[in-house]
């Protein structure tokens, strides 16, 4: 027996065992990081009360508190959903359990234990720093995790070949599971992930497989690092029916962030959100759906604003006001400004076409309309996915100060949709004129091909004048990925003004 077949009849194993009697549905994992507190969240497969208790590493600093579960519907199983290959977990509602843990130091480690139906987890957490200081985060997105991916390699599309079918040499369990064992060695004090978390929203054995690699029997990362996100269209999948907004509540469910705060409804308030940490301001955007009436200006023309819960992004938008708040008072603080959201506005995958374009209607290109407001604003990066591939986009721009002066703004893009959905192929876009354009929305755009890269970009920050921003950390597989591209890694440079027309070149 191989040390690859053994490390999956581990897997196996520990997944059966946690479903048996009142075991864990998803270990305790740590949600909304604040500099004096953190909550613990966790399921379990029965009902009745736990315990989690705190204890600070090193110092005097202790607590504990019962948790009373509830039961969490919105985690059921439609009957068409009962019968996928590799899921281990009973189709029974789980409960949910839910601690915030107040009055807690700043930049401080503490250990945790909970209890709950016999069994029991300790791990441990680390509070936001209320001072500047180097920390590590790690963003990425597109792990779209199902079941039946296990043992499944998707096609690998051949830039030299429009008739080739290659298969990706990996299946999505292995690619996913290499990528969070990668981001434990690394240490990041955060994990942002730029959407499509469950292959399909609404499919509970989706998410089942998602929190399998996050908090469970694969690994436990979620247990010890805060894991925010925002949400991806997979999210709102599927898009015809009412189970488009089933996905979104077990999105919000599973999640805790800090409330916007904004004139929205309830079930909005956590759409899009805002988390400061040190001198890093970390903004949450979902771009999700924008106007059905001009599909330039739209992100996804299967949602519609009749039947979408997801709140529009258009300069009008309550969440475009809100934005733009939270950037001016990031600004004024002297932070470092990143943005999250699951559409990529610019990428030479398939998403990078227009909406009707070769039959594209999910295309990110409409989220363009936001860089001016963001070169306005000093934004350091823009972080998303939606194409499942590695690219970097520099956009060139003009910063306005809180006091009316100026400053040259750079706005680095990246597309990190690598998380382990079988990295899609190098494509070929249609090649267009390279012309001038009177606003970033309707820019045309020369095509180019990319290689895949591994991994996520991580970031260290200290102050706005040193900020290093490192590309993917690659291993083996990831070099095998690289070298198994035909065309080498294109990095495409975009030229925006918030007052002059915009220029894009392939470079």
């Amino acid at each position: 027996m191989n040390h690859k077949t053994a490390s999956l009849i581990t897997v196996v194993l520990l997944t059966a065992l946690s479903a048996s009697a009142n075991a864990f549905r998803v270990t305790p994992y740590v949600q909304r990081p604040a500099t004096n507190a953190m909550t613990i969240m966790w399921l379990m497969q029965e009902d009745g009360q736990g315990t989690v208790a705190w204890q600070e590493i090193g110092g005097t600093g202790r607590g504990s508190a019962t948790t009373t579960p509830r039961l969490a519907t919105e985690f059921s199983y439609l009957p068409s959903q009962t019968n996928y290959p590799n899921h281990f977990l009973p189709f029974t509602i789980p409960y949910q359990h839910r601690h915030r843990i107040t009055g807690l130091k700043p930049d401080t480690r503490y250990r945790y234990t909970v209890t709950c139906g016999g069994r029991t987890y300790s791990n441990q957490f680390r509070t936001a720093p209320a001072v500047a200081r180097p920390f590590r985060f790690i963003c990425f997105s597109d792990s779209e995790t199902q079941p039946e991916s296990t043992g499944y390699k998707v096609t690998w599309e051949d830039p030299q070949d429009n008739n080739s079918s290659r298969k990706y040499f990996i299946d999505q369990t292995t690619g996913y599971a290499s990528n969070t064992a990668v981001i434990v060695r690394r240490s990041p004090e955060l994990l942002l992930f730029a959407g499509d978390l469950a292959e399909m929203g609404s499919k509970q054995v989706d998410w089942d497989e998602f929190w399998r690699h996050n908090a469970g029997p694969i690994n436990d990362l979620a247990g010890s690092i805060p894991f925010l996100a925002s949400p991806g269209n997979h999210e709102y999948h599927d898009y015809f029916t009412e189970a488009g907004e089933m996905g979104m509540r077990k999105y919000l469910s599973y999640f805790e962030f800090e409330p916007n705060g904004a004139p929205v409804p309830e079930d909005q308030q956590e759409r899009f959100h805002r988390l400061d940490y040190g001198k890093a301001t970390f903004l949450f955007l979902d771009l999700n759906n924008g106007l059905d009436s001009d599909p330039a200006k739209d992100t996804n023309l299967y949602l519609h604003e009749a039947t979408c819960r997801a709140p529009l992004f258009h300069e009008t938008s309550e969440q475009y006001k809100w934005l733009e708040a939270q950037l001016a008072d990031a600004q004024r603080r002297g932070n470092f400004i990143f943005i999250i959201s699951h559409q990529c506005p610019y990428s030479v995958g398939y998403h990078g076409r227009f909406n009707n374009e070769n039959g594209e209607a999910l295309s990110g290109t409409a989220t363009r309309m936001l860089t001016p407001l963001l070169l306005r604003y000093g934004v350091t990066a823009w972080l998303a996915g939606h194409d499942e591939l590695y690219e970097h986009s520099l956009l060139h721009g003009e910063e306005i100060r809180p006091d009316g002066s100026t400053n040259a703004a750079s706005l680095h893009v990246y597309d990190v949709g690598m998380a382990g959905d079988g990295l899609r192929g190098q494509v070929r876009l249609p090649t267009r004129t390279r012309t001038r354009s009177s606003a970033p929305t309707s820019t045309p755009r020369k095509s180019g091909r990319t290689a895949c890269s591994s991994m996520a970009a991580s970031t260290t920050a200290t102050s706005r004048s040193t900020l290093r921003l490192t590309p993917p950390a690659t291993g083996r597989r990831a070099s095998r990925r690289s070298m198994s591209s035909s065309q080498p890694t294109r990095r495409v440079s975009h030229t925006a003004s918030t007052a002059a027309p915009m220029t894009t070149r392939s470079s």
